[in-house]
């Protein structure tokens, strides 16, 4: 009985995420269009990738958990939070980033961006799609109020990554506009929802 109350809350926040989900993916796919037309095609195509691999040939589960036990392995740091921090940050793509900086910073390699760009999409996709199966695994209950709140935080946060990962590929800075155009197709679908009623 004292899990309800809990239950209910989680499933309640998840409730009120939506919004913010559907802002900010609409909000990512219509930002690609902030970068070079090539960044986009290359991310979808990522994107594409992943899926046709994982439904016909390799579901992929080796590759995440090698990277979930390392991102699990740093995050014990923090104790309370390891889990939390493990499912939310998507390890290959943080390696890709890391990996970027270096190649261009050290090596001076430059003209590899559309390659760094398919990857990302690659791996994001990965990691959403992975954790979500992940998380409804661990959860018991028949609602699953723990998996849909963890996704919405999920998704919400690696999509503001993946548009700060863009705009580190990119060298710009948009992710302000991002985020103000999320907060204001969040509000404006929150004030619809509070007219209706």
């Amino acid at each position: 009985m004292g899990d309800f109350p809990i239950a209910v809350l989680k499933f309640t926040l998840a409730i009120l995420l939506i919004p913010v989900i559907f802002a900010s993916t609409i909000n990512f796919y219509d930002h690609l269009e902030y970068y070079p037309i090539n960044f986009k095609h290359n991310f979808l195509a990522g994107v594409g990738t992943f899926f046709l691999i994982f439904l016909f040939f390799y579901q992929m589960w080796g590759v995440y958990e090698f990277g979930q036990k390392l991102v699990n392995g740093v995050a014990k740091l923090a104790v309370v939070f390891d889990q939390f921090i493990t499912d939310i940050l998507p390890f290959y793509v943080l390696v890709l980033m890391g990996g970027y900086c270096i190649a261009t910073r050290f090596f001076n390699l430059t003209g590899y961006e559309q390659v760094f760009v398919f990857f990302s999409g690659f791996f994001f996709t990965m990691h959403i799609i992975l954790t979500a199966q992940d998380i409804m695994g661990r959860e018991d209950s028949a609602i699953k109020p723990s998996y849909y709140l963890s996704m919405s935080i999920v998704i919400i946060v690696n999509v503001c990554l993946a548009v700060l990962c863009l705009d580190l590929f990119a060298g710009k800075l948009s992710f302000s506009t991002f985020f103000f155009d999320v907060y204001k197709n969040a509000k404006d679908i929150y004030l619809t929802l509070l007219k209706i009623r």
